[in-house]
């Protein structure tokens, strides 16, 4: 009897420790998701081989998203913040543009306010910035490459290309683009003389400065087969009674197609703080206007802010946020009381960046983080 006894004790404490075990374990799996934005929310990991969107780092890649986190500047800072806004964790002290993240490494341009030095009797705009990596926990920070005026950075595959100005014994630097391994053990100079870099696809789509500035080309990523793709005098010359530019600036890339912004200039001045969009296929057979009235948001040519991603055009105008099929048509509006200074799209999501009119470094940026008919949410 007492052996009987014995034994059904044992059981029932088998089995209280089961149960509580169990229960514990689903307590844990519950704070887990609590803590954490829903599984439904998350944003997958980028599987195109891209560190982020050329049209996101067109607009100087202010923030990129992966899984619950936000990888973005915040007072001049890196810091990774959960979607819903309530989780923020600061990554490193340096001041981030040209965000990419990919193969769990957040990799960036420290951004530096320029300075002018005296070079060969001459004031030159000279910046000491330098490309990182940084694990997306925060640790192993690296040092990658040392640049000057740096103007993209994008991780693709198992290389980032970037551009930079860079001397060559002259009294004027040369605007270079770069391909480097992920590591920064290796690089190589792919371009001279190329600013307002694109890349689409396999081709790397640039202004050559020792040409007509009014001249586009495309090269591939492997050094090839240059070629001549767009004369935007062609453009500018359809207009008789105004004087219009295209903002070489505003240039995108998206499925071998060019978006641009045609500024509208009288006496120096932009007309009424707006300007229309234009389309142009890389072959130059195809020009049309899609968007009538851009806004400049940032007080200056380069403040047309509008990307191009995910088969869409988002823009803003009249203080609105709006959507549009890559033609111009079927025009939604997505938010009121939008700041669309900059405008970066992430599947699913879209965040507006302002910055306070004195912020003069733009180190104190305001994101307004929205997903469409679900949630609007602003931190800074």
């Amino acid at each position: 009897m007492i052996k009987k006894t014995i034994v059904i004790v044992l059981f029932l404490m088998l089995v209280s420790i089961c149960v509580s075990s169990c229960f514990l374990d689903a307590i844990f799996k519950k704070g887990e998701k609590t803590d954490s934005v829903s599984e439904k929310n998350k944003v997958e990991a980028r599987d195109d081989g891209l560190g982020n969107s050329m049209g996101n780092l067109r607009n100087l890649g202010l923030c990129d998203i992966e899984g619950d986190w936000i990888y973005c500047s915040l007072k001049g800072e890196l810091h990774k913040v959960s979607l819903d806004g309530k989780k923020k964790t600061k990554l490193s002290d340096d001041y981030p543009m040209y965000i990419n993240v990919f193969d769990g490494w957040v990799y960036y341009l420290n951004y530096v306010p320029e300075v002018i030095e005296n070079i060969h009797g001459e004031d030159m705009y000279i910046s000491a910035e330098k490309i990182y990596r940084i694990k997306t926990d925060g640790t192993d920070k690296q040092l990658l490459a040392e640049v000057s005026r740096c103007g993209i950075v994008m991780v693709i595959d198992d290389y980032i290309y970037y551009d930079a100005e860079q001397y060559y014994g002259g009294d004027y630097p040369s605007r270079t683009l770069f391909k480097m391994t992920l590591d920064g053990s290796e690089r190589e100079e792919i371009l001279l003389d190329s600013y307002n870099i694109n890349i689409d696809g396999e081709w790397i789509y640039y202004v050559d400065s020792s040409h007509e500035l009014s001249d586009y080309y495309k090269i591939k990523l492997d050094g090839t087969e240059t070629t001549k793709v767009a004369d935007f005098d062609r453009l500018n010359e359809l207009s008789i009674s105004e004087e219009y530019h295209i903002d070489l600036s505003t240039i995108k890339v998206y499925n071998k197609n060019i978006y641009a912004v045609r500024i509208n200039y009288i006496d120096g001045m932009v007309k009424n703080g707006k300007s229309p969009l234009y389309n142009l296929s890389t072959d130059m057979k195809d020009i049309k206007k899609i968007i009538n009235d851009i806004e400049n948001d940032c007080g200056g040519a380069s403040g047309f802010s509008f990307n191009v991603t995910d088969d869409f055009v988002y823009y803003g105008t009249g203080g609105s946020l709006y959507r549009a099929d890559l033609d111009g048509a079927n025009i939604q509006k997505i938010a009121d009381d939008a700041p669309t200074e900059f405008i970066y799209v992430f599947n699913g999501y879209i965040i507006l960046v302002s910055f306070p009119h004195d912020d003069q470094y733009y180190a104190n940026p305001i994101y307004r983080v929205i997903k469409p008919n679900e949630s609007d949410i602003t931190y800074k």
